[in-house]
């Protein structure tokens, strides 16, 4: 079994020391707002998206890490609103996108990036890529690995028990 405490150093590891090459982005930073197809066809901006804590996933369906982030993300987002903290941004096939969420049962929202438009201007070098935001879409963490099941709980853990506190108050694509 693999040393959960061991591989979070290791994955903090070579997460610096990707972000040193990319050079472009860091915690604090403050992501553009940019505009999506979502693989349904409809055009969303990030902030429409973006809610008081979102798991942004770039993924490459055709990267073994990335179906495993797939499924961990499938395994853990189990309450009712839990897919609303999370989309995934790949460049891949839309129809093939269609077939990996029902796959999966994905019910995140889900941008193509025909172009690699988003994922260029980041300069991002590693698949699975994953960006924590809040809703000023200000980048609260950054890993540059698979996350574990254990990430996604504690993650979907956080943000159920924020949703509970703000119950009846609309925080979709509000800002802090």
């Amino acid at each position: 079994m693999w040393n959960t405490d061991e591989y979070r150093k290791q994955a903090s590891e070579q997460t610096a020391a990707i972000l040193r090459k990319m050079g472009t982005i860091q915690v604090g930073d403050t992501l553009m707002d940019f505009s999506l197809e979502d693989i349904d066809g409809q055009w969303h901006r990030l902030s429409e998206l973006v809610i008081d804590k979102t798991l942004i996933t770039f993924v490459k369906p055709d990267c073994d890490a990335c179906l495993i982030e797939l499924e961990r993300l499938s395994e853990s987002a189990r309450g009712p609103d839990d897919n609303e903290h999370v989309l995934l941004i790949t460049s891949a096939n839309p129809l093939h996108l269609q077939k990996l969420r029902a796959d999966y049962g994905l019910g995140c929202a889900i941008l193509y990036d025909e172009e690699r438009y988003f994922e260029s201007a980041l300069e991002i070098q590693t698949f699975p890529f994953n960006l924590l935001v809040n809703s000023s879409l200000v980048i609260e963490e950054i890993h540059a690995n698979t996350l574990l099941a254990s990430d996604y709980e504690r993650f979907f853990e956080e943000v159920r028990s924020r949703d509970v506190e703000t119950a009846g108050v609309s925080t979709y694509g509000a800002k802090e």
